[in-house]
């Protein structure tokens, strides 16, 4: 199937809410978690503002997936969203979405991607390079415990290797 990557619009906001939703729901999730945890995943369109950039994995015929990257600070951008509906999971599109927010987010100049992880997501960020660098509180459930993950450019590994040896 193929599927292309695009900006997404401000109009679409309901509709990435809803992919947001069935795909944090395919991990068996209850309903009264889900209704915990909508307002974290409810994409609004101020996620839109400049500095903000959200994309949409789309076919022919559906939107099928989407990511978001928020500004952290001059380094550092965070992979606020990345989504796919359930039927999709597990077809490389995670992959390519992933793929796709590391290409723009370096091309923004930034060092680092950080992210805040689904604990069943923790294995699908870190096969594709990223780390676990602690853990933060659920907002939705007190006392829930979710992976903080880090992704470092290459470029900026070697910078620090050859600029700034001293630095971790």
């Amino acid at each position: 199937m193929v599927a292309n990557i695009r900006q997404a619009r401000p109009e679409e906001c309901g509709a990435l809410t809803e992919i947001a939703m069935r795909s944090k729901a395919h991990w068996g999730y209850s309903a009264e978690f889900m209704l915990n945890v909508r307002a974290d995943l409810e994409v609004r369109p101020e996620k839109f503002m400049p500095g903000f950039h959200v994309y949409a994995l789309e076919t022919e015929n559906e939107m099928i997936g989407f990511y978001s990257l928020r500004l952290e600070s001059a380094e550092s951008v965070i992979l606020e969203d990345l989504f796919i509906e359930p039927q999709h999971i597990g077809l490389g599109y995670g992959k390519r979405l992933w793929d796709h927010s590391l290409v723009v987010a370096e091309s923004l100049g930034y060092c680092k991607l950080t992210l805040i992880s689904d604990p069943y997501a923790e294995p699908f960020y870190a096969h594709l390079g990223a780390v676990r660098i602690g853990e933060t509180e659920s907002n939705a459930l007190a006392r829930r415990m979710l992976p903080l993950m880090e992704y470092v450019f290459d470029s900026a590994r070697a910078w620090k290797a050859k600029i700034a040896p001293g630095l971790k």
